[in-house]
């Protein structure tokens, strides 16, 4: 979908519970938020839901929010902390259901991605500004202008960020593999 002619406008309508404007929200920013789930879950499904719950949240909360901030960074920020809720309540299904498998079943998937799980382990470590601006440039193609519009923030901030990120990339995956 093309992006509304006016951002705050319509959060300033969703703001005053206008589904049209809230529509307009969830099918702008659907795909860019689907991308981001899809990378940090590594589950079509499990994207699905948490896309769900991230504009739940935002009508359910939408009279607090503020038409002059970011839109965006709004929901990149409730997206990071679904996701985040998701492996903390995985984790402690996966140590249920570890107790119950013999540890010399092996996972074949796992194998296969370890160096992803070691890159988003590390991502995982690092200050929620610079891993979404890496994620957005480096797994969903954003160039550094596009970032930039989309979190409000300069260019020269977009670089620096990403920079900070593959330095610390550099440096800590030799370690971790």
């Amino acid at each position: 979908m093309d992006k509304p002619e006016n951002l705050s406008e319509v959060v300033e309508a969703v703001k005053r519970s206008e589904p049209e404007a809230f529509k307009k929200l969830y099918y702008f920013f659907y795909d860019q938020l689907y991308r981001y789930l899809c990378y940090r879950t590594s589950s079509a499904f499990v994207s699905k839901d948490l896309i769900q719950d991230v504009f739940m949240r935002v009508w359910n909360n939408r009279e607090g929010l503020d038409p002059t901030q970011s839109i965006s960074s709004y929901l990149y920020r409730v997206a990071a902390n679904l996701v985040v809720d998701h492996f903390r309540k995985t984790a402690v299904e996966k140590k249920h259901f570890s107790e119950k498998v013999p540890e010399n079943v092996a996972s074949k998937e796992s194998d296969r991605f370890e160096l992803r799980d070691t890159v988003n382990k590390l991502l995982d470590g690092l200050p929620e500004d610079e891993r979404m601006v890496f994620i957005m440039n480096r797994f969903e193609g954003y160039k550094q202008r596009e970032i930039a519009e989309i979190l409000d923030v300069s260019v020269k901030t977009v670089e620096n960020r990403i920079g900070k990120v593959l330095t610390y990339l550099r440096e800590n995956a030799k370690k971790k593999m």
